[in-house]
């Protein structure tokens, strides 16, 4: 049940990661390593769930908890460009 609350709260945290990080510039390069930022953060997130808190992340190694938040990372800026092409 609590990995129903975990994968949202990890895109959720990514996605709040990539806003801030689009606020420090408008630099090219920087908006373009918003996703890669966005994925590695969400498996750093990942991993520090599945070591303090196993039971809150449905995995049984910590390579899978990883992948798992890195997808998580990238669905963060999967929402956010849904987000910008159904506002056009």
């Amino acid at each position: 049940m609590s990995d129903f609350i975990t994968l949202p709260a990890i895109t959720l945290v990514t996605y709040l990661i990539g806003l801030f990080i689009k606020t420090l510039g408008t630099s090219e390069t920087l908006d373009r390593c918003i996703p890669a930022i966005c994925g590695a953060s969400g498996g750093v997130i990942a991993l520090i769930v599945y070591f303090t808190n196993p039971e809150y992340i449905a995995t049984e190694n910590w390579l899978t908890a990883i992948a798992i938040g890195i997808a998580s990372g990238f669905a963060a800026t999967a929402l956010n460009q849904l987000y910008k092409q159904f506002s056009k």
